[in-house]
């Protein structure tokens, strides 16, 4: 599919030091099985009001809705983290029914969901729900159970979009769960901060820095045109459930 043609494709969020060190603790087994998942992700945006400069976002024709950007980068990260969705249900809602637009005082009928719930399995292990929400307080959160522990990712400053960077990670790990008797002696500490100027240029800056040394020593270490297929696919089969 790629033809060993060197190429970037816009899955940035990949570049961030919290998801990689997310990654390695997962791999390297400090949370024993991973059990389940629960992910939040919520912006301002995408609800009941638009402006010129956002309509096009509640068309579904432009790929650019609440679940094409902010579920898809999302879901992008989850995945990259944890690996491929092997079931998948699908819920959503258009709440608002009709769409304001600010600027010019018109209205339009919302034919684009502002909330979406997913829930289902990856990997046929690892339970997973996903709720995707527009027009509300944002936020992104991104809650990871194991056996002998949990892993927590939120996001500073957040308007819904994990690919804009100031990532947080927090763990809270324990041994013996059946001995616990209550959440108050287990709290959830930071082990990870994305450094200030580790933003969205910074993970540009990183793809392009990597882009450079692949072209130079003939390596392929950046997501490539099969991963953003693979997203593709999958939002696609969110969508079809969704219309049945």
């Amino acid at each position: 599919m790629n033809a060993n043609i060197h190429h970037v494709i816009g899955l940035q969020s990949r570049q961030s030091s919290v998801l990689n060190q997310t990654k390695n603790i997962i791999k390297d087994g400090k949370l024993g099985g991973i059990l389940a998942v629960n992910m939040q992700v919520a912006t301002q945006g995408k609800g009941k009001f638009t402006t010129n400069r956002t309509t096009y976002q509640f068309d579904p024709n432009n790929g650019a809705t609440l679940l094409d950007i902010n579920g898809g980068h999302a879901l992008d990260l989850l995945t990259f983290l944890l690996g491929d969705f092997s079931s998948i249900k699908v819920s959503s809602n258009d709440s608002f029914k009709t769409i304001h637009n600010a600027e010019t005082k018109e209205n339009y009928k919302q034919i684009t969901p502002n909330v979406w719930e997913i829930i289902g399995k990856i990997n046929d292990t690892i339970s997973v729900n996903v709720s995707i929400l527009g027009g509300v307080l944002p936020e992104f959160t991104l809650l990871i159970r194991g056996e002998y522990g949990s892993l927590k990712i939120t996001q500073k400053n957040s308007a819904g979009h994990p690919q804009f960077g100031d990532l947080v990670l927090e763990e809270c790990l324990h041994k013996d769960v059946h001995l616990i008797k209550s959440s108050e002696d287990y709290i959830f500490r930071k082990v990870a901060i994305e450094k200030e100027e580790e933003s969205l240029q910074s993970y540009f800056n990183s793809i392009y820095d990597k882009l450079s040394q692949d072209i130079k020593k003939g390596t392929y270490s950046l997501p490539n045109f099969r991963e953003g297929l693979k997203l593709q696919l999958l939002l696609q089969q969110i969508k079809v459930i969704q219309n049945k």
